[in-house]
């Protein structure tokens, strides 16, 4: 998964100033620059999300996404609690 290419990198900035808070903006796998596989679920996304997580060592989160990401953050909260 990469850094968003468009439309989101003008509103991390907004959030960060306006909440004093570390914004990390992603692709989804099959979006922008991340890779496209066969595999594209939200628990596909949910798993994704997690081992960026993981591999940057953050340990809770507030997560947010628009429309499909949205869904995706909502089913990620569901499945681990203890991270969002």
């Amino acid at each position: 998964m990469f850094r968003i290419n468009i439309g989101h990198d003008k509103i991390a900035p907004v959030i960060t100033n306006a909440c004093l808070v570390k914004v990390i903006a992603v692709d989804a796998r099959n979006h922008g620059d991340s890779p496209h596989t066969a595999e594209h679920t939200y628990p596909h996304i949910v798993e994704d999300i997690k081992a960026l997580m993981e591999n940057l060592n953050i340990k809770k989160a507030s997560l947010i996404g628009h429309s499909m990401g949205g869904r995706a953050m909502m089913l990620m909260a569901l499945k681990y609690v203890s991270i969002s």
